[in-house]
This record gives structure tokens, C-alpha cells and sequence, in this order.
């Protein structure tokens, strides 16, 4: 059986992603434009 290789870049958006105040990496949000983000 292969080694289990640890999923990395999923172990950091963990991390990091309920103190940011924008989640960029988030797949699973509702579109905004551009004017909302910067308001």
C-alpha cells in the first residue's frame, strides 16, 4: 500500500480560514462583484 500523503494546501485553507476576513479560497459562495468587496 502506497504512503499516505497529507493534503497540504487543504491542511492550510483549515488553518487560516476562519481568521481571515475575506476567504478567497472558498469554493462554495455566492458570486459578489467587485464594488461589494471594496465597500
Amino acid at each position: 500500500m502506497p504512503e499516505f500523503q497529507p493534503f497540504l494546501m487543504e491542511r492550510m485553507m483549515s488553518k487560516y480560514e476562519q481568521v481571515v476576513e475575506y476567504n478567497l479560497t472558498e469554493s462554495g459562495v455566492y458570486p459578489i462583484v467587485l464594488k461589494e468587496l471594496l465597500d
